[in-house]
């Protein structure tokens, strides 16, 4: 009536998936002690709809276990893109990590293949005590998995499997690479009905910030004005704006209330965020034109800029002359201002060189040695020394590689489809999971990724349900417009983003040799993983899998046990 099977973190159970089932599955894998692992257990039911009972062993804080709810894709695979997408048609895709409801049930009928997505935070389970700290040697966690049908004579053992989890006596090093996914908090407005900057969005900003750093985000998009970002020209987006402006009268001087930022630095940085990127001045593609702007004015609060205000008007230039030395004053009173980060426009062209720069003019006369950050994909923006750390898109990246551009970040988003890595619902999750090979092996300090919430129709003109539509009504592949579903109470995580988050802590592993060995030997253990330019990715899970056994292996040799025993399992499982 109910089978399972192992599956690794980079499978994707689909719903008619054929998969080979034994009476007891067993599943093994290696983690560092202060890791994340996760796995899935799939299991297929056939008969009439029913309620049954997961039970989880350890049942400890350290242990969670989700549903991969499934979701649907109409724009799956872009025109342009490469034949190597997991799948290239509509339909269903597993993607939400659903809790479970109200006492581990789980609902389930015979709709195909499904999974259960089990995570295993390390940390965690130090911290409460299920694992010894510093024991100096592999510690084995059995997670056993039984399935429970319940019914008015009690309950009834449907299945059950067992998972061999070995934990290595090793720690990764902190995470070096800054991570930032745009937190939009227009979206938070719309989908839960609050005002902004309400209590209630207070409440709901600090959980989804707090889920992003939990998932390796260390720098937040911050809205000190209404982001001009994705709007439709002529058309604006909801306020979010985090300074107050004032002004009393026609010509009067402006003043700033840094309230609400000061509120927002705090709450991010309690969430585990520790750099502040500014939100741009100047208008997307080009610094065309000055961001929305509201103010408090003798005729009540309206808007003082937008896309009537071109960037080289000279009222605007007059108001950052008035607002950039008070907002640097305030972030250097807050402790901030060397982890602050500006820009000036999102992916200017080069035929925009001459407004970015008049833009990029203004906003260096107050900013110092604060770096300008921008997504771009044109070289001559940092050989003309306008952009100070520049994003740049993975599939043009290998000019500003191959000129040793430092710092350097990297970014992709809708228009990388081929080759490249990204995380669209069409492609095989290791291609996602790859960027984190390629940050390190290129020496990547920062990745930008454009959509953690953005729930909007094309040019932000209307509000769409997550979960019915994931191409932003087939404007974007299904998968690049956000990486959390709006819950019930805070943020819903996707496989898609606790693939990413694998990514970054397989940077962190390659760091951890570097710091044991030297850079040169981590590069030759890396010499035959063909994928470590951006320009390429692999497409098989057994190829990463073979390549982290091959670290792990070179972690054990930092201990006097053997590694053999530990991977035995895990090779035959593969």
């Amino acid at each position: 009536m109910l089978k399972t099977k192992f599956f690794t973190s980079l499978d994707r159970v689909f719903p008619e998936q054929d998969w080979e089932q034994t009476e007891r599955t067993t599943g093994a894998g290696t983690m560092l002690a202060n890791e994340r692992f996760s796995f899935q257990l799939g299991y297929r039911f056939d008969g009439p709809p029913s309620r049954i009972r997961v039970e989880l062993e350890p049942d400890c804080g350290g242990v969670t276990i989700r549903r991969a709810g499934r979701v649907p894709a109409e724009y799956v695979h872009p025109a342009w893109a490469d034949d190597r997408y997991e799948r290239t048609l509509p339909g269903l895709f597993p993607d939400p990590l659903l809790p479970l409801e109200e006492g581990n049930g789980l609902r389930v009928c015979s709709d195909g293949a499904n999974a259960l997505w089990i995570a295993v935070e390390g940390e965690e389970l130090i911290r409460n005590g299920d694992l010894a700290k510093d024991s100096g040697k592999p510690a084995v966690l059995p997670i056993r998995i039984r399935f429970w049908e319940e019914g008015g004579e009690g309950e009834r053992l449907l299945a059950g499997a067992e998972y061999e989890l070995t934990v290595l006596p090793c720690r990764l090093p902190e995470q070096k690479t800054v991570f930032t996914q745009w937190f939009h908090g227009d979206c938070l407005t719309l989908r839960y009905g609050v005002s902004p900057l309400s209590e209630e969005w207070w409440a709901l900003a600090e959980r989804y910030v707090s889920c992003a750093a939990k998932n390796g985000v260390n720098m937040i998009l911050t809205p000190v004005f209404t982001p001009p970002l994705d709007t439709l020209v002529g058309k604006e987006r909801l306020t979010v704006q985090l300074v107050e402006v004032k002004r009393e009268a026609e010509g009067a001087p402006w003043s700033f209330g840094f309230g609400h930022l000061r509120r927002w630095i705090r709450m991010c940085s309690a969430c585990g965020i520790r750099y502040f990127e500014i939100s741009h001045l100047f208008s997307q593609w080009g610094a065309a034109c000055a961001p929305k702007i509201e103010a408090e004015t003798e005729t009540g609060r309206r808007r003082v800029f937008g896309w009537e205000t071109g960037a080289d008007d000279p009222a605007y230039a007059d108001f950052l002359d008035a607002f950039l030395p008070c907002l640097a004053a305030f972030l250097k009173e807050e402790g901030v201002w060397e982890r602050c980060f500006f820009h000036v426009s999102d992916e200017p062209s080069e035929n925009q060189l001459g407004s970015y720069k008049r833009s990029n003019e203004i906003l260096r006369k107050h900013i110092g040695e604060r770096p300008v950050m921008d997504a771009i994909s044109d070289l001559s923006f940092y050989e003309k020394g306008l952009i100070d750390l520049p994003v740049c898109a993975a599939d043009h990246i290998g000019p500003f590689l191959e000129k040793g551009v430092r710092p350097l970040f990297a970014y992709y988003c809708c228009a990388q489809s081929t080759g490249v890595s990204n995380r669209f619902l069409g492609m095989p999750s290791v291609r996602n999971r790859s960027i984190g090979i390629q940050i390190y092996c290129n020496r990547v300090e920062g990745f930008l990724h454009w959509g953690y919430n953005y729930w909007l129709t094309p040019g932000s003109a209307g509000l769409l349900d997550p979960y019915a539509i994931t191409d932003c009504m087939k404007t974007f592949p299904a998968g690049d417009a956000f990486s959390v579903y709006p819950g019930q109470e805070g943020p819903v995580e996707s496989i898609r983003q606790a693939v990413f988050y694998e990514a970054l802590q397989d940077v962190r592993l390659l760091q951890l040799l570097e710091e044991r060995e030297g850079r040169a030997a981590v590069e030759k253990l890396l010499e035959n993983w063909r994928w470590k330019d951006f320009s390429d990715c692999p497409d098989d899970p057994a190829d990463f899998w073979r390549l982290r056994e091959k670290l792990l292996e070179e972690v054990c040799k930092f201990f006097t046990f053997s590694s053999s025993v530990i991977f035995e399992k895990e090779v035959d499982n593969k």
